[in-house]
């Protein structure tokens, strides 16, 4: 039936219309993005460079480290200059990644993007086909079945949208639970540690506050990418959360275990920091599962009543 017809088609070109529409918002954003991390890292590479020479200096002194040697202070100001370097080093590598990845990114949904050319077109053909037959049979049940349709497809994008931000969540999650396992490990390790567990005890510790702050990397990756999506759902999710803490997560980590990384209270603390984070994800995750359920009721709705215009149709 042509009418039929139409409705799948409009259905199918409105869909494409709002996945084309949405990753040209993602592209703005992503683009806003990569020129902060641009900037910051061209900051954090003067401060690096630095750091390096400071260190550079520091290791090249005569006279001067002759009388650090004496006070007995050599050593503690080589440890301040080595983990000085140490944060920048790897706050400059974490913006370098950041920026590759965003490149990445807006590479790969500029193609995605070019297979939507045409679409336009394709609507306002399909418009003007429907319009023409709307008139021509003057049929109520015509024009039901067109707003019907299109708030179908506004749901289904809906629908799409709020399960990628849940499976961008779920990801944050699981490597939020790696991070948090290596810290708790680290932090009994550490305790053992200080009781004279030996050398072995402090190998272990640093080899999981390794693992935790390359885990602290994976997460900040992640954590960008699900702000991307929670922005994409704000229309179908009003979250009354500070999402605000994701951009600054890997930094406040590795301030916390680079300077004096072998206290037991930075381990706590950045255990605590991963916790809290935790918990904020959980929270917004339980309010879009909510919001998914109740999106896929109302189009459970919309289908009945589209099948009831249609079967009562003469």
């Amino acid at each position: 039936m042509m009418q039929e017809r139409l409705n799948r088609e409009l259905a199918e070109v409105l869909l494409k219309l709002r996945e084309r529409d949405r990753i040209k918002s993602i592209l703005d954003k992503k683009h806003r993005d990569l020129r902060n991390n641009i900037k910051k890292l061209k900051e954090l590479t003067a401060i690096l460079e630095k750091e390096s020479s400071d260190l550079k200096k520091f290791e090249a002194m005569s006279l001067t480290g002759l009388f650090y040697t004496i006070l007995g202070s050599k050593e503690e100001q080589m440890e301040k200059e080595r983990q000085e370097y140490l944060a920048a080093k790897l706050k400059h590598d974490e913006a370098q990644k950041a920026v590759n990845d965003m490149e990445a990114d807006i590479s790969k949904l500029n193609r995605e993007l070019s297979s939507y050319d045409g679409i336009d077109a394709q609507y306002k053909s399909i418009m003007k086909e429907k319009e023409s037959y709307i008139l021509s049979n003057e049929d109520e049940n015509s024009v039901k079945l067109m707003k019907l349709t299109e708030a179908q497809a506004e749901l289904k994008s809906g629908i799409k949208e709020l399960e990628e931000a849940i499976h961008a969540g779920d990801l944050v999650r699981n490597q939020l639970q790696q991070m948090i396992e290596s810290l708790e490990s680290a932090g009994n390790w550490g305790t053992w540690d200080m009781l004279g567990g030996g050398f072995i005890a402090t190998a272990v510790k640093h080899s999981r506050i390794d693992e935790a702050r390359n885990h602290a990397s994976r997460v900040q990756q992640l954590l960008r990418q699900f702000q991307y999506e929670l922005e994409d759902v704000n229309t179908y999710v009003k979250l009354e959360v500070n999402i605000s803490s994701f951009e600054t997560f890997a930094d406040y980590f590795f301030d916390g275990l680079i300077f004096d990384w072998i206290v037991q209270s930075k381990i706590r603390d950045s255990l605590n920091n991963a916790l809290r984070m935790q918990e904020n994800i959980a929270h917004i995750m339980s309010l879009l599962r909510r919001k998914l359920n109740e999106a896929k009721d109302r189009a459970v709705g919309i289908e009945k009543e589209r099948k009831r215009i249609i079967e009562s149709a003469k």
